[in-house]
């Protein structure tokens, strides 16, 4: 060993001389960055200078002097480079470049310090237990997660949090919040933490944007949670509601006395009751945190700004308590765009904002989208609106367009009079406009009822008040503007009775309702041919433009599952109702859901608890979309005798949430028979493959897509073809599972053994110990290789000992420069001839 460093020394004094060319060469490789850790210790060997902890930091680890300083006194009892040195090269192994490494060690001095087995175990845990590859466990270290390896082997706690959190990003985002929650118990905080807040009805989804929102929270002590979730019911606060996972997340950062101060406080200041009080804290949980300076400067602020008595200004935070979080700017800028838009003084808008102070929660687009509307459509005059505030704070889509528009067909007709208030028309409950302006109608305009509940995109809940309205004409709710699509919708509905005589054409009803093209519509109506009108479809497809399909999603969502228009239209109301209010999706989700294979599942069943089921288990609704993408039958299949028996059972065999939902092959033994299951898990057992193996699960996964038989006539397949025993093709598998996808049909593997035994030489027993060979393409990259290779040898330009496997292992730009680049002068045509066999030619001029 010390001769070996007087050789090195003289080669790398020169690097060490000059930090800069140093710390670039140590960004780029690995192994010159180890040279320099074995330079470092032979520094020290010979020289007789005392071990300073200060100069190593600064002169290996690359820490600047204030953060030497600072690191040094952590590490005070450090006496040798030893430890440290192989700490080090741990961690430049998963990639961590010099300025990384300084990263790590000014955040986690004493990770120095650590055992240098224990480390490294720690580390082939996260890659073997969790699956991690090195760049993440490098994002990992540097996100804070050094912290956690210096203490004790994280693996687990990485492993319980990433199904949680729903992505391995996530949990990096969390890891640079509080990195203590990569150390604490999983069983003794995590999870009886998770419980409780499971308990309060928070699903894992909300537990992971609580986390993100407080991460120290789940960390606390149990106990210490259970306090503050009572005293979020002491709040008033319901369990159901959106705002408790924030304010059990607000009360876990204050404590009760000061929470309580600052109650009093603002009761004090807005001349406001305790209950008011609460009320503000359970809409708006971040301002028990607020200091009573920042309290009295808002609200002086907006005492002056709106030009109200300060009992008005608490009146006004009881009813908009958001406008606390709200800048001084952005208030008075909105009173500003207020004033411009509408004409008037800054003292009216004042007035306005006290009058109805809830347009001051409204953003600037909301309320330009609403003005333009009613001023430009409707024709209102903007001093009418001035005086009505209130019209402002309703939904544009849902109540201002679908309102207009009805009153606007039935002004067209002729039906009703011109001086309509619209300001009667909109404060109307539903139920009292239904009454007044569709049940009068229904014999002049039979369309309406069904018209307005689509406009609306609202039909569970207007189905009940429009059951005596008409309900055969319904077609897809434009994604651009509701008034537009009624017109359409009634232009629609004149052409039907006008050719009523014509026999429906599902085809032309395909082609030209839900937008399939011509070869679409040929291919999707031999499955309903049995459609002998429009009327069930055109409901099925309003209910599913009421969660925003357009017409492009719905011509593909028709085209991947036709006979949905098929269903009964109250079903489809049903399952969609189901999907927002048992699986709590919202439109959007849903749009996604159907687009990604959900509308098979929504044809079928209700799918609510199923999709609910899937979003715990899998951690986020987008993993879900993945799922259902590659198996869309996870919507279908029954959770208790089938999935859950197929998950406890894959679990037993040490897979993982991630194996489950990250590999494609395993997602559809979610669906399968379990005893076809058991039976799969039977075969890979009983080749001798550790269910601890990373291969397991590859083997598993193509044990499941052919039965044993078939799996033993294939294995003896590849014992003929190769000429070896049975006992040694076992080992093969085990080692790469997916040469059992190589059937006795297979040509393409007995013209690739063949070519490799007699075109390029090698032993049969050389491609045994390397089937991987046997999984590249023979045309693409096996042929124009050897091609190469050979051209080589011939001119005397490479050696005749270059390993085949290697060769076809380089990846293309690896292959290029190291085999083509180097010899373009003394073999011009070299790159032109390895383009041509790649395509499958070869050029006469260099071909042999």
């Amino acid at each position: 060993m010390l001769h070996l460093r007087e050789r090195l020394l003289p080669l790398l004094r020169a690097t060490a001389a000059n930090p800069h060319t140093s710390a670039a060469t140590s960004s780029s490789s690995s192994s010159l960055y180890l040279s320099r850790l074995l330079l470092s210790t032979s520094a020290n060997a010979t020289a007789a200078i005392p071990f300073s902890v200060d100069d190593y930091l600064i002169a290996t680890c690359g820490l600047t002097n204030a953060q030497a300083l600072k690191s040094s006194a952590k590490l005070s009892r450090l006496k040798s480079a030893s430890n440290p040195d192989a700490v080090l090269a741990l961690l430049s192994g998963v990639g961590l470049s010099r300025a990384d490494i300084a990263a790590v060690v000014a955040a986690e001095p004493q990770i120095l310090c650590g055992n240098v087995d224990n480390i490294a175990r720690r580390i082939a845990s996260l890659r073997d237990r969790v699956g991690l590859t090195d760049p993440q466990i490098r994002s990992f270290l540097l996100a804070g997660g050094a912290t956690g390896l210096r203490k004790c082997d994280i693996a687990s706690r990485v492993e319980f949090w990433i199904p949680i959190l729903g992505s391995f990003e996530m949990l990096l985002k969390l890891v640079r919040r509080n990195n203590v929650i990569v150390v604490s118990d999983v069983e003794r905080v995590f999870k009886p933490n998770v419980a409780l807040l499971q308990e309060c009805g928070l699903p894992v989804c909300d537990i992971a944007k609580l986390a993100g929102t407080n991460p120290r929270l789940l960390t606390f002590n149990p106990e210490r949670v259970k306090t503050f979730v009572r005293r979020a019911d002491v709040l008033g606060v319901q369990r159901t509601s959106s705002r408790f996972k924030y304010l059990v997340a607000k009360v876990g950062s204050i404590s009760e006395e000061s929470a309580t101060a600052r109650m009093k406080l603002l009761s004090s200041i807005l001349n406001c009751s305790m209950d008011s009080i609460r009320s503000i804290v359970c809409r708006l949980p971040s301002v028990i945190s607020y200091s009573e300076e920042n309290l009295r400067n808002k609200i002086e602020f907006l005492t002056i700004t709106v030009g109200c008595s300060q009992d008005k200004i608490g009146d006004i935070v009881c009813k908009v308590p958001g406008i606390l979080s709200c800048s001084g700017e952005h208030i008075r800028s909105k009173i500003d765009f207020l004033a411009s838009i509408l004409g008037c003084s800054k003292d009216n808008i004042c007035a306005v904002v006290c009058k109805k102070p809830q347009i001051l929660a409204l953003s600037v687009e909301n309320i330009r989208c609403k003005l333009n509307f009613m001023i430009n459509e409707i024709g209102l005059e903007s001093e009418y609106i001035e005086e009505r505030p209130c019209m402002l704070t309703y939904s544009l889509e849902k109540r201002i367009v679908p309102r207009h528009s009805v009153i606007k067909i039935l002004r067209t007709m002729g039906l009703i009079k011109e001086d309509v208030s619209f300001y009667n028309v909109l404060t109307y409950c539903e139920k009292d406009f239904i009454g007044i302006y569709i049940y009068p109608y229904q014999e002049a305009a039979p369309m309406l009822a069904d018209f307005y509940a689509a406009a609306c995109g609202r039909e569970n809940r207007l189905l009940p008040l429009l059951r005596a309205g008409a309900s055969h004409l319904r077609t897809s709710v434009s994604s651009t503007s509701s008034s537009l699509h009624l017109s359409r919708l009634l232009l629609s509905t004149a052409a039907r009775s006008a050719a009523a005589a014509a026999p429906f054409s599902v085809e032309d009803y395909l082609v030209e309702t839900c937008g399939l093209t011509g070869a679409q519509a040929l291919k999707s109506s031999a499955q309903i041919s049995h459609l002998r009108s429009a009327s069930n479809p055109d409901a099925v497809l309003a209910h599913l433009s009421g969660v925003g399909l357009s017409r492009a999603d719905l011509a593909a969502v028709v085209s991947a599952e036709p006979g949905l228009l098929c269903v009964r239209a109250d079903n489809i109301a049903r399952r969609v109702a189901s999907l927002r209010g048992c699986a709590g999706l919202s439109d959007p989700q849903i749009h996604s859901l159907l687009l990604s294979g959900g509308a098979k599942g929504l044809r079928g069943c209700d799918i609510a608890t199923r999709v609910e089921f899937w979003i715990l288990f899998l951690g986020s609704f987008e993993r879900l979309l993945k799922l259902v993408k590659s198996n869309y039958t996870v919507l279908t299949s029954d959770i208790q005798k089938v999935i859950k028996p197929n998950i406890a059972l894959l679990q037993e065999c040490g897979l993982t949430v991630c194996d489950i939902a990250n590999k494609t092959t395993l997602r559809r033994m979610l669906t399968m028979n379990p005893k076809r299951v058991e039976t799969s898990v039977q075969h890979a057992d009983e080749l001798g493959i550790a269910r601890s193996s990373g291969v397991f699960k590859y083997m598993l996964a193509k044990s499941c897509s052919i039965s044993g038989s078939e799996a033993m006539a294939r294995m003896r397949f590849l014992s003929s073809t190769l000429g070896c025993p049975m006992d040694k093709i076992r080992d093969i598998v085990c080692k790469s599972p997916s040469i059992l996808g190589y059937t006795q049909q297979n040509e393409n593997l007995c013209r690739k053994i063949n070519f490799m035994v007699t075109e390029v030489g090698l032993e049969p027993k050389y491609i045994i110990e390397r089937t991987f060979m046997l999984t590249y393409s023979l045309e693409k990259r096996i042929v124009p290789r050897n091609s190469v290779i050979k051209i080589l040898r011939t001119v005397g330009l490479m050696k005749e000992d270059a390993g085949f496997s290697k060769l076809l292992t380089l990846s293309e730009k690896n292959f290029i420069a190291r085999y083509i680049d180097p010899y373009k002068q003394e073999v011009p045509m070299i790159e032109d001839a390895y383009a041509a066999a790649c395509t499958g030619k070869m050029s006469d001029e260099v071909q042999l």
